[in-house]
């Protein structure tokens, strides 16, 4: 894929999403200064692409690309004509972010911020949104980040009760993961509770429940095999 994509960069160097590719491509391959290079030329060909900002702080939360994603998210939220939906979004990243930098006010304010811009806009925009916001925190969840991620969801369902109900799934994935990582007496132990969590999940959350584990579960064997 890195070679299909660096092809295509090579055939119009001026194609976002073949940077933004190619940025992905090169981290999953563990060329971390590689991917940072590229998705900061995708930003830069495409300002208001929000699925660029959403790589940029996974490459933060994952603690693999050193960059700090504050300077680049602050300039977003700067651009003129952008759509309140793009500044909710954003808003809401940068949230996580502060969060995970251990900067608690901000994290509220931004938060806060992030929720209000949401209910100003369209019910289809807003699912956008809240679905590419799911789907990143799911790409972020590791060991590292489940504690900041329950905090997250829990202080934007409690700005938020309609907000926070898209992340009920989430929750029980982040549950599965406590049980999964957590200390055991016995081996075998924390992948038996880990999998109460499955049994007990609602019939109609199952399917996307555990979707998401096995993609977080294919996020940490990768991590796992990162070259030492």
């Amino acid at each position: 894929a890195e070679d299909a994509y660096t092809k295509a960069v090579e055939l119009d160097p001026k194609d976002a999403g073949a940077w933004l590719n190619l940025a992905y491509a090169s981290y999953k391959n563990y060329k971390f200064a590689a991917a940072r290079d590229c998705l900061l030329k995708g930003i830069h060909l495409d300002e208001k692409g929000t699925s660029a900002y959403a790589l940029l702080c996974e490459f933060h939360l994952s603690g693999n690309v050193v960059m700090e994603p504050l300077g680049v998210l602050e300039k977003a939220l700067s651009l003129e004509k952008a759509t309140d939906a793009f500044r909710a979004f954003i808003r809401l990243l940068r949230a996580m972010v502060f969060l995970h930098n251990g900067d608690r006010t901000p994290f509220s304010e931004d938060l806060e911020a992030g929720a209000g811009l949401l209910k100003g806009i369209d019910k289809e925009a807003m699912r956008m949104v809240l679905g590419d916001l799911l789907e990143f925190l799911v790409d972020v969840t590791c060991q590292d980040t489940i504690e900041d991620i329950k905090a997250y969801s829990e202080g934007l369902g409690g700005i938020s009760p309609d907000v926070g109900t898209v992340f009920n799934p989430l929750k029980y994935v982040l549950d599965y993961y406590t049980q999964y990582f957590a200390p055991e007496k016995k081996k075998g132990a924390s992948v038996i509770r880990a999998q109460r969590v499955l049994d007990d999940i609602p019939s109609e959350l199952r399917g996307p429940v555990e979707e998401m584990v096995q993609t977080v579960k294919k996020n940490i064997l990768w991590s796992e095999k990162r070259p030492k």
